[in-house]
């Protein structure tokens, strides 16, 4: 585990890689979101307001990241995390 949101959620590093295009090139962090059927869900809080698409969130369970498309829809595991 790495760094922690202002919940002072430990955040994987597997969650935090996912989301180090977002955090090189925009201010924010990875949030902690809830845990739903064991999953805990992941996403980025931009500090300031940006038009970058649709938002991505992440899961992780078990030591492996969880996929989800943009409605939040399950999409699969990537193996070897």
């Amino acid at each position: 585990m790495s760094e922690k949101n202002k919940n002072q959620y430990p955040i994987p590093q597997a969650i935090l890689d996912e989301f180090k295009d977002l955090s090189d090139g925009y201010k924010g962090f990875v949030e902690y979101i809830e845990t739903k059927n064991g999953i805990d869900i992941y996403g980025y809080h931009f500090e300031e307001e940006v038009t970058i698409g649709f938002p991505r969130i992440y899961g992780y369970k078990d030591g492996q990241i969880v996929f989800f498309d943009h409605n939040g829809d399950y999409l699969g595991i990537l193996s070897g995390i």
